[in-house]
This record gives structure tokens, C-alpha cells and sequence, in this order.
């Protein structure tokens, strides 16, 4: 008798890495503006809000690729790996489990020394 699954779990999308997302397609696109907008205001709805830090280092990631000035670029580059390390140090909670994060650390790090 084959096995029947339980019920399937619906979630709903989360509307800010919905727009994390549609920041990194006006990216990838080539419109650097407009994904400097959007991206800036999402970051400003995360910054001085506990926030979740993965939304934070997502947000700081991208907005450093479509930096003009080098400066600017490093500043985010910083800021997404300062978030990074608020998700590792408050996101596992699982022993063995590696946070969301961790596949990022070695282009966060590429991304600070190509500054």
C-alpha cells in the first residue's frame, strides 16, 4: 500500500524578498538606478528595525553591485557581512546546521577585497 504524505503546508511568499528579488532583476538588467531605488527602500524599512538580518545582508549584497563610487560599494560590502554575521551568530539554532548565510561569506569576503 503506497504511503500517503500529510497535508501539504502553504506559506505565503515574503513580501520583502519578493522585492529583494525584484530589485536583483532590475540589477541583473542593467538598470542600476532603479535598483539603487527600490533596494534603498527597502533597505530603509529594514534599517533601525531589529529586522531580519538575512533580509539585511541581501539587501546591502546587491546594493554594493550597483554602487557607482568604490567607497560607497565597500561601505555596503561592509554592511552585508556585518548582517551576515547577525545571521550566524542568531539564525542556526540548530546544532550541525549551517545558517542561510553561510554559502555567502566567500563572495561577501571576494566582494570586500575587490574594493
Amino acid at each position: 500500500m503506497p504511503r500517503t504524505k500529510g497535508p501539504t503546508r502553504v506559506t505565503q511568499p515574503d513580501p520583502v524578498v519578493m522585492r529583494i528579488g525584484e530589485g536583483i532583476e532590475l540589477c541583473q538588467a542593467g538598470r542600476r538606478e532603479a535598483a539603487r531605488s527600490l533596494l534603498s527602500e527597502v533597505w530603509e524599512q529594514l534599517d533601525g528595525e531589529p529586522g531580519d538580518a538575512f533580509h539585511r545582508c541581501a539587501v546591502a549584497h546587491w546594493m554594493a553591485d550597483v554602487q557607482d563610487d568604490v567607497r560607497d560599494e565597500l561601505l555596503w560590502d561592509r554592511r552585508a557581512l556585518e548582517a551576515a554575521d547577525l545571521v550566524r551568530e542568531h539564525g542556526a539554532g540548530v546544532e550541525g546546521v549551517a545558517p542561510p548565510v553561510a554559502g555567502l561569506y566567500a563572495s561577501l569576503h571576494l566582494n570586500l577585497a575587490k574594493c
